[in-house]
C-alpha cells in the first residue's frame, strides 16, 4: 500500500472513530473507541511524516517544523487569556480562570475586572 494511500485511509478512520467516540454513552464504548483513534492515529503520524521527507527537502521541512512547533508554544501561552476573556462574566462555575486571569491581569489584588 502507497504511503499517501495509509494516510488518506487513516485520515478517514479519524473522523469515524472520533465521531463515534464523541457521540458514544457508556464507559466501554468510550474506552474501545478512544483506544482505536489512538491507535489509528499514530499510524497516521507515523505515515504522514514518512510521506513527508519523501515530499519536501530536509531544511524546508526544518523551517516549516520549526515555525509549526513556535505557533504552537504561542498557541498555547494564548489560550488560557483567551479562555478567560470568553468565559469572564459568564460560566463561572465551569471557568474559575477568569477570576484569576481578572486578578492578575488587573493587579490590585480583588477578583474584579
Amino acid at each position: 500500500m502507497q504511503r499517501k494511500w495509509l494516510i488518506v485511509g487513516s485520515a478517514l478512520g479519524m473522523a469515524g472513530f472520533g465521531l463515534a467516540f464523541g457521540y458514544s454513552t457508556t464507559g466501554v464504548a468510550v474506552s474501545i473507541l478512544g483506544f482505536c483513534y489512538t491507535a489509528i492515529s499514530n499510524a497516521f503520524s507515523n505515515a504522514f511524516h514518512t510521506y513527508q521527507a519523501e515530499l519536501f527537502p530536509t531544511s524546508l521541512r526544518a523551517t516549516a517544523a520549526g515555525s509549526a512547533h513556535s505557533l504552537s508554544r504561542l498557541a498555547t501561552a494564548a489560550m488560557p487569556f483567551v479562555r478567560c476573556h470568553h468565559c469572564d462574566g459568564h460560566l463561572d462555575r465551569r471557568c474559575r480562570s477568569p477570576r484569576t486571569a481578572n486578578h492578575w491581569a488587573n493587579g490590585r489584588g480583588d477578583f474584579h475586572a
